[in-house]
């Protein structure tokens, strides 16, 4: 069976983390060139289900820096580790991080980045 551009039409699971008060798995749709991810807050029952052709689905809304990608969750929390020099070849808005990421040179330390995950709507593609 083929997908959209001659790929196997199939999805692969890439991640799934889970805590207390949250599920998460990031999937990829080959088919589609997408990259997906599901998110449950058990607390409130709501979910976001979204998928993107243009990088992660979950977008850094804050600071326009490095998408949220967990590596670990603890409640409502999503702990990434961010390589500096990812920093460096992204386009950053927020003003204070600008002027951190314009100082560095790509040889400092991984960065710890812990993000509190709020879901809008339930059911909602945002």
């Amino acid at each position: 069976m083929e997908g959209r551009k001659g790929y196997p039409a199939f999805r692969a699971v890439s991640g799934c983390q889970e805590s207390d008060s949250l599920l998460f798995v990031g999937f990829n749709n080959y088919s589609e060139h997408e990259t997906g991810v599901y998110l449950w807050d058990k607390r409130s029952g709501k979910t976001l289900n979204r998928c993107s052709s243009e990088g992660w689905a979950i977008k850094n809304d804050i600071d326009g820096g490095y998408p949220l990608l967990p590596m670990a969750l603890r409640g409502d929390k999503f702990y990434t580790v961010v390589p500096p020099f990812y920093l460096l070849d992204m386009e950053i808005e927020d003003p204070e991080l600008k002027s951190i990421v314009e100082k560095m040179t790509g040889e400092e330390n991984p960065i710890l980045m812990v993000s509190t995950v709020k879901i809008g709507k339930a059911d909602s593609n945002r």
